[in-house]
């Protein structure tokens, strides 16, 4: 383990959205129920029926509410990228023309973890990283004999045996 586990918070998840993508899937929202309200029953061929109110009621929020997440989803990848180091560009058009919804599993399963930030300067460093390569601090507490990292609350180090529990700090 690489310290204290964070808890997921799906508001601070959420806070990632920006505020772009929102206005977009609201545009598109708007514009999809312009489309089944107005265009579809002006522009008909004709003797062909308008569809029922309650399909289009239907069909439009439905559309509507798939576009409006979709385009959430879009900056959401977009600024998640950014925060974990990934090529936000490259993650945002894959998440984008990747049809299915493909875009986006690719994204959440090869995405990166989060970096750690170091306490001592405030350099962010892989998760994996046993010191700062920024001030040299020590992100995860190491062995006193074999130098290897262990998880907080180990007794033993599992690469040696020695003991280590009154060495955490």
């Amino acid at each position: 383990m690489n310290g204290p586990v964070k808890k997921f918070d799906v508001a601070e998840e959420a806070r990632l959205i920006p505020a772009w993508s929102i206005v977009l899937g609201i545009v598109i929202f708007i514009g999809i129920q312009l489309v089944w309200y107005v265009y579809i029953p002006l522009h008909r061929p004709p003797g062909r029926p308008v569809p029922p109110l309650a399909l289009r009621i239907f069909a439009s929020l439905v559309l509507g509410v798939v576009f409006l997440i979709w385009s959430m989803l879009v900056g959401y990848v977009n600024r998640d990228s950014g925060r974990r180091g990934m090529n936000r560009t490259l993650w945002t058009i894959i998440a984008i023309f990747v049809g299915n919804g493909i875009g986006f599993i690719l994204y959440f399963l090869l995405r990166d973890p989060l970096p750690v930030i170091c306490p001592g300067c405030g350099a962010a460093a892989a998760p994996s990283s046993t010191f700062c390569s920024k001030c040299r601090y020590a992100l995860r507490p190491t062995c006193p004999k074999c130098g290897q990292a262990f998880n907080p609350g180990d007794q033993y180090c599992a690469h040696c045996g020695a003991e280590v529990r009154n060495t955490a700090t």
